[in-house]
């Protein structure tokens, strides 16, 4: 019963954390304050008219990630025990494959479950290649509202060009993140329940290294997203300047002010390698610090495991599959 109880409240707070992360990083994801596009309520009617797609790749996800965390290590741990104990005339592999429990049945079971996964990941990845375009046109379609509706007469086709391919890379870029991290985000949840169910001890330990991470990258976010805006407006200063020359090249050679600009041209290009520098090494710490916080939980659970095992209060086939999983 307390094991019961424990995954679900686990879950939950994993959860939780995760969908209120997502929905206030979404809610103010905003690429510029001057054309009013923001990123989080495109992401999110996108993905409410793709609802079918969504929830249909959410489902494989999950069932592909319990076959790699769960299945396969149990499957892998089960050989270890079993072959230590295999004989010379038990070792005939087509005459034992479907004898349930053998180690050639074991293997073909891993081969289908391997197989299985790669099949998701084609499935996954072919909707994504359908998703991927119909994005980028919802994004198209919404610059293009955008200037329509603006009061502004004095557009510049520099400045809305360079504006728009940044809004659709960075989208782009966010769009890989998420097939990253989602997966990942998933094997936490289905990892840590399923520590429950075997331990109250690890999934304690796991809900807490989790927590921990998750409230890590969060608390960091504002100055992520301070540094990813003063990134994004050096680009488009950067851009700007670029247009300005061109439209403005023979104002400039008449009145021989080349080395101004180039002056200016040398500023901008350093003010975005600075900003962009700073941005990349500021990810990267955040990255290492949760790594380093997941390698601290990592060898909690297994700290725990040891004393489980060597007091004979969990199975071996269980402690080599957990191992095998964490590892």
């Amino acid at each position: 019963m307390n094991n019961i109880i424990g995954y679900i409240i686990s879950g939950i707070i994993i959860c939780l954390l995760i969908i209120i992360s997502i929905f206030n990083i979404l809610k103010k994801r905003d690429i510029s304050n001057e054309n009013k596009i923001n990123i989080g309520n495109i992401s999110l009617d996108f993905m409410k008219e793709n609802f079918i797609y969504m929830f249909i790749m959410i489902v494989l996800v999950i069932f592909g990630l319990c076959i790699e965390i769960i299945f396969i290590p149990r499957k892998v741990a089960q050989i270890s025990n079993k072959s230590s104990n295999m004989k010379p005339n038990n070792m005939n592999f087509f005459q034992q494959i479907l004898k349930n429990n053998t180690v050639p049945y074991i293997l073909l079971s891993i081969i289908i479950a391997w197989l299985l996964i790669t099949t998701i990941q084609y499935i996954t990845e072919t909707i994504t290649s359908y998703l991927d375009p119909k994005l980028s046109n919802k994004l198209t379609t919404e610059i293009n509202r955008t200037i329509l509706n603006s009061n502004n007469n004095n557009i510049d086709s520099g400045q809305i060009i360079s504006r728009s391919n940044r809004l659709i890379s960075n989208v782009g870029q966010y769009t890989k993140t998420a097939k990253i991290i989602a997966p990942c985000i998933g094997a936490i949840i289905i990892f840590n329940i399923y520590l429950y169910i075997i331990n109250y001890k690890l999934g304690i330990v796991m809900t807490i290294g989790s927590c921990l991470s998750i409230f890590y990258i969060y608390y960091n976010y504002n100055n992520i997203q301070n540094l990813t805006n003063k990134e994004s407006s050096n680009f488009h200063k950067k851009a700007e300047f670029l247009n300005d020359i061109v439209r403005n090249k023979e104002h400039i050679t008449l009145n021989n002010d080349q080395e101004n600009y180039l002056k200016n041209n040398i500023i901008n290009n350093e003010n975005y390698e600075k900003s962009q520098t700073k941005l990349l090494l500021t990810e990267k710490t955040q990255s290492f610090v949760a790594t380093i916080i997941s390698i601290i939980t990592v060898t909690i659970i297994l700290y725990v495991l040891f004393n489980e095992i060597k007091n004979k209060q969990m199975k071996p086939l269980i402690f080599g599959s957990l191992v095998i999983a964490l590892l």
